[in-house]
């Protein structure tokens, strides 16, 4: 979920589309990831993707330690990790539909 903040600044919705997406999946990635290595990188990610939308550090924080013990996003994390064809639809799907549907992803 991407914030007013981003809009507000002029940003274009495929942009904060592209961020809200980075972030949703940093966050499960960086909860589930197979290794220390991965984890690290898609923490950072999250991070980085977060202050771009005005999300702070503790938040972000409060996301990944909730989606570690979250069953649906660790299997998604799995599935991300090890199904390239998988990881290619979910994130154009998920742009594309926040683009149609910017409310689902944009929140106020």
């Amino acid at each position: 979920m991407s914030s007013p903040l981003a809009l507000a600044q002029g940003d274009k919705l495929e942009d904060i589309c592209y961020q809200s997406m980075r972030y949703n999946v940093s966050v499960q990635m960086a909860a589930n990831s197979l290794s220390g290595q991965v984890r690290s990188h898609y923490e950072d990610e999250a991070f980085d993707s977060g202050k771009w939308q005005g999300i702070s550090h503790e938040e972000t924080e409060r996301m990944i330690r909730m989606a570690e013990t979250n069953q649906s996003s660790m299997q998604f994390a799995i599935r991300y990790q090890g199904d390239d064809s998988f990881a290619n639809a979910y994130r154009s799907g998920y742009i594309n539909d926040c683009k149609q549907n910017p409310d689902k992803y944009i929140s106020n």
